[in-house]
């Protein structure tokens, strides 16, 4: 296994609010509680002592969701509930990753992200003896953008769940499920990873099941093993606490000025904002739909229904109500005694406009940590890249470029005319020099630029036909690039963890929780030639 660490900066990988966050620039202090990097990380800890969390709540909340388990579930249960069960004592802490429910996880990156948790977890757990953390994956089961959850990418199929269903994801039923359940068979094959993963798709994706469950049963068989806990804020018990803060967005609309605030401040730094905080900042669920809050007139009603919301609603019926992106982040650090949350690049963005949102409410703000982002190249692709001359930086570089690049190197003759260019420009220069007149010396100029150009169009077509002698190699280049860059998309962005996993079973997962950094802050590019 060989790991190269590449810097974001000029890469585009970030957006550059993130490319500042990561380098601590004062001016973003106060966005965030801690810098980046270890010394941020355990001073969040210590300062995440000092606010206290409903703990009986949340181990009570999360027995009754494993309750429901079914029976005969793949992966370690009985470490997961003795996990829970340390939630109980003041000095167990937590590391939460939120996701969506996306099915058979979606893109590489939801593993990235939950293996980051794990990472950190465990890192924190072995410096800090006398304290104890737990990864959990945080399931944002209320969001209800289907299209970005309703499909994967396994190898070249593009396998979609046509839901035919609207309201919060987490809640709709799995109704003829089986023939994506076939569809992703015939294309994992028949190795020993993949009847693995098929028998754990097949018990998730259960026709019946809502697709919360699906995803908890998933996401239990593949983590449990590194003691991940998965919790469904979308549970009437949680979000009862949770309620008063509701019913204030509903009535006072607390959040949108000071989300308005932070967003003002990241502006004047010259960053674009990441999301909008509305008046409202709630979803109504009891009609079955998720449907946007708004004011008018003094009351309260449903964008699309018309439904009249009061306060007294939220307080006597919770689980009615969902909180949106701008509350969700306080909901989930209300309900955990979370230090460390991790994200992607959107979700470090828009958890930087919420510093005052939960200082206004004295919740914990945590240590935001950027989840682990790969490139994982494979083998025999590692071994055509080493071979055509290129290192793994290169392979962020643009592929026409590398094309034309690997042309000069390679030309019979030297191709670039730089020198010859050079030359003729000094000798037009020269014979400007001889003459005062101003109307004569414009035409040498102009003599000069087609003499320029001329030996540039020269330059060009040498060039095309070195690149026409090396056409086999700019076939593997472009190859090489499509496959770990596929569509101009980004590998993690596209890919499915299915592929690797049927490469590697097991041993992916264990060099994940092995071996990525637990505070990230460059590009790691693993050469996947052995995961032992």
């Amino acid at each position: 296994m060989n790991k190269r660490y590449i810097g974001f900066k000029g890469t585009g990988w970030l957006p550059p609010l993130v490319e500042v966050y990561l380098d601590a620039v004062p001016a973003l202090a106060e966005l965030r509680a801690f810098s980046p990097g270890g010394e941020g990380l355990i001073k969040a800890v210590e300062a995440r002592k000092a606010f206290p969390v409903d703990r009986q709540r949340l181990v009570d909340a999360l027995e009754r969701q494993y309750n429901a388990l079914p029976d005969g579930m793949p992966g370690d249960l009985a470490r997961v509930k003795k996990e829970i069960g340390s939630l109980a004592h003041d000095n167990t802490f937590t590391v939460t990753a939120g996701h969506q429910l996306n099915i058979f996880t979606g893109p590489l990156f939801t593993v990235y992200k939950l293996f980051s948790a794990i990472r950190q977890a465990a890192y924190l757990s072995e410096t800090q003896k006398d304290l104890h953390f737990v990864p959990v994956y945080w399931m944002a089961s209320e969001d209800h953008d289907i299209e970005e959850i309703n499909h994967v990418n396994v190898f070249r199929s593009h396998i979609k769940w046509e839901a035919g269903a609207e309201g919060p994801a987490g809640r709709m039923v799995l109704n003829n499920f089986s023939a994506i359940l076939d569809e992703i068979t015939s294309v994992m094959g028949n190795s020993d990873q993949a009847r693995e993963l098929d028998r754990l798709f097949r018990l998730a994706y259960r026709d019946g099941r809502t697709l919360a469950e699906a995803a908890r049963i998933l996401v239990h068989g593949l983590t449990s093993a590194y003691g991940m806990v998965v919790i469904d804020g979308d549970d009437p018990g949680l979000k009862k606490r949770f309620a008063p803060v509701m019913r204030d967005d509903l009535e006072n609309h607390t959040a949108k000025k000071l989300v308005d605030d932070a967003v003002k401040a990241i502006k004047t730094a010259g960053f674009r904002e990441q999301v909008h905080a509305r008046d409202i900042n709630l979803f109504y669920l009891g009609g079955g739909n998720r449907e946007r809050i708004e004011e008018s007139g003094g009351k309260y009603r449903t964008v699309s229904s018309k439904t009249e919301i009061t306060g007294q609603m939220i307080m006597d019926k919770p689980e009615d109500f969902s909180p949106n992106v701008v509350l969700r982040p306080l909901y989930q650090e209300m309900t955990l005694p979370g230090v460390s949350c991790v994200g992607g690049p959107a979700e470090i963005s828009y958890w930087l406009e919420l510093r005052e949102v939960f200082r206004h409410y004295g919740v914990f703000y945590p240590y935001l940590s950027l989840r682990s982002m790969l490139i994982w190249v494979d083998s025999g692709t590692g071994s055509r890249w080493s071979a055509l001359g290129f290192t793994p930086p290169d392979l962020l570089r643009d592929t026409e470029e590398l094309v034309a690049d690997y042309a000069m190197q390679h030309a019979a003759a030297p191709v670039s005319l730089s020198g010859e260019i050079d030359a003729m420009g000094a000798l037009f220069d020269q014979v400007e020099r001889k003459t005062g007149d101003a109307s004569l010396q414009k035409a040498i100029r102009g003599e000069r630029q087609k003499a320029i150009n001329q030996l540039g169009n020269l330059e060009g077509k040498l060039l095309r036909a070195e690149k026409k002698r090396h056409e086999t190699q700019a076939g593997q280049i472009r190859k090489i690039k499509e496959k770990l860059f596929p569509g101009g998309s980004y590998q993690e962005r596209h890919d499915s963890f299915i592929p690797t996993y049927l490469a590697h079973g097991k041993a992916f997962f264990e060099w994940l929780a092995r071996e990525t950094d637990p505070m990230p802050t460059k590009l790691l590019v693993v050469s996947a030639e052995n995961t032992q």
